[in-house]
């Protein structure tokens, strides 16, 4: 896609004169620029790899893996990093729109989703509400189908309980908390998942290991068929 001349560069969206009424393929493209900084993205979990097999014990081990793949709109680096921190915890929703704008652009330029699909959010601590609004403008909108989308208002899995919190953590600690939030789901309607192709969508992915404890529970407790996971933004990695 040609890069309109009068385009602003992600995040400068609030700016931008396609935020409004610009297709929403010209701003998952935008974001997605930031990509090219992974020369060489793991096929698993699009994580850069620099030639070599990928550092991600997620990759290395087959037997531990239950999320087939992790898709990454963008990366989380600044001044995106900023936006979202003023997104999750200071309550700026205007960029609600936005990030829905981005998964909806994403998933119907470079997804082919059907009948037999389903989209859902992962859902956060309850004391958290930024999935649930962009998923709520993105169901809103899609163009390909609105019940491929899972219902924000009766939704497939919920979580009553918070647990722990894991940015920042130890690589320990992240997979720790990551099978806490995974047993702390509440699966509502079985037959939303069981037999499906399950994409879960979250706002950011560090290493995965949230994404794929709750990939086992859809899998081997809720009989999905595949699940696979769509990112708002892949943080790089930190060794």
């Amino acid at each position: 896609m040609a890069k309109p001349s009068d385009r602003l560069n992600f995040p400068e969206c609030p700016g931008c004169p396609y935020v409004e009424y610009g297709s929403w393929s010209i701003c998952s493209a935008c974001a997605s620029e930031q990509l090219v900084a992974i020369n060489d993205p793991c096929p698993i979990c699009s994580q850069e790899c620099n030639g070599k097999s990928c550092i991600n014990d997620l990759c290395q081990d087959p037997d531990a893996r239950h999320i087939d793949k992790i898709d990454a709109i963008t990366l989380n680096l600044p001044p995106l990093r900023e936006v979202m921190h003023r997104y999750k915890y200071m309550d700026k929703a205007g960029w609600a729109p936005i990030f829905a704008r981005l998964l909806v652009g994403h998933l119907e330029t470079h997804w082919q989703l059907d009948r037999d699909d389903i989209v859902i959010p992962n859902p956060p601590n309850p004391d958290r509400d930024h999935i649930r609004q962009v998923f709520q403008i993105a169901t809103d909108h899609y163009s390909a189908g609105k019940n491929i989308f899972d219902s924000p208002e009766d939704p497939t899995i919920t979580k009553d309980r918070e647990t722990v919190k894991s940015a920042g953590r130890s690589l320990t600690v992240k997979k720790e908390a990551a099978k806490q939030h995974a047993e702390a789901l509440i699966l509502r309607h079985p037959d939303r998942i069981k037999g499906k192709r399950v994409v879960i969508y979250d706002d950011i992915c560090t290493t995965g290991h949230q994404l794929n404890e709750v990939a086992r529970r859809m899998k081997q407790e809720w009989g999905a068929r595949k699940v696979y996971g769509i990112v708002l933004a892949r943080h790089p990695w930190e060794q």
